[in-house]
């Protein structure tokens, strides 16, 4: 198993931890998708190494796992054999809340509903699985997480197709596609990483099949018992497909949403 911690200037190597190994990404070509350059590279380097799972944490991902040791990143992998993939969500309130990643990504980012859609349409994907409630197997909307080779090759197959896609789209949606996603006090940053993020969690929808192993030893710490019943609510909906338990879900969370009730809106036509 590796651990790629990516640094972009010299001067962040002092940041690394020990237990990951340091990842080169000070020419990084691509950067209005984020991570996906460093997906592409650093499989190549753990297909060559022979690993059998792998992932990429940033140079400053304690900023959001703040309390996590690295140790216990480790830990948690070793001790829970089997995943095709561990993710690590710092926010676990967002998937209490949140009816899933793209409700979330709309409060945030006021056109990522209207691209995504878009993109999924010319990916020959119906855009209604946009609207599926996610629990806490699926919600991921950072891009911690350490996999096998099945799921890298699925997830780099998904997203070549998403990217290639994305940059193919119509003027009037890359125009829309260019603006800025407006995010907090970085205006400059568009909408392709943001979206490209959250494709993680609808690839996680639409593989079913794949083993997932979300980081739910953090909920106790991150959580009050509220929220903590909530999220197990939503998990039992999902797993169920249960629509009267998801009605009671948008009743239970409707205090805690920050904008429009998109999972209202969704409740009836999504795909369980």
């Amino acid at each position: 198993m590796k651990i790629f911690q990516a640094y972009y200037k010299e001067e962040q190597r002092t940041h690394l931890d020990s237990e990951f190994t340091p990842f080169d990404n000070t020419a990084n070509p691509v950067v209005n998708f984020h991570e996906y350059y460093i997906y592409k590279r650093i499989y190549e380097q753990a297909v060559q190494d022979q690993e059998d799972l792998w992932g990429h944490f940033s140079w400053q991902w304690k900023r959001k796992l703040n309390d996590v040791p690295p140790q216990q990143i480790l830990d948690i992998i070793n001790v829970n054999p089997g995943a095709d993939v561990y993710t690590f969500l710092p926010f676990p309130w967002e998937c209490a809340t949140a009816w899933n990643v793209w409700e979330q990504g709309q409060w945030c980012h006021p056109h990522i509903l209207t691209l995504a859609e878009e993109i999924l349409t010319r990916m020959n994907i119906d855009p209604v699985v946009l609207q599926t409630p996610m629990g806490s197997r699926d919600y991921l909307c950072v891009n911690y997480f350490v996999g096998n080779k099945q799921f890298w090759d699925r997830l780099l197959a998904f997203l070549d197709l998403f990217v290639e896609t994305t940059e193919k789209l119509d003027q009037p949606y890359l125009e829309l596609l260019n603006q800025s996603a407006n995010y907090g006090d970085n205006l400059s940053l568009n909408y392709r990483g943001f979206i490209c993020e959250r494709m993680i969690s609808t690839f996680f929808v639409l593989n079913k099949d794949l083993i997932v192993r979300p980081f739910i030893e953090i909920y106790k710490g991150r959580l009050g018992e509220d929220l903590i019943k909530l999220v197990a609510l939503k998990d039992k909906a999902v797993d169920q497909k249960d629509k009267q338990l998801l009605y009671t879900y948008l009743d239970t969370r409707s205090q805690g949403i920050n904008g429009h009730n998109w999972g209202q809106d969704w409740i009836e036509t999504c795909v369980l």
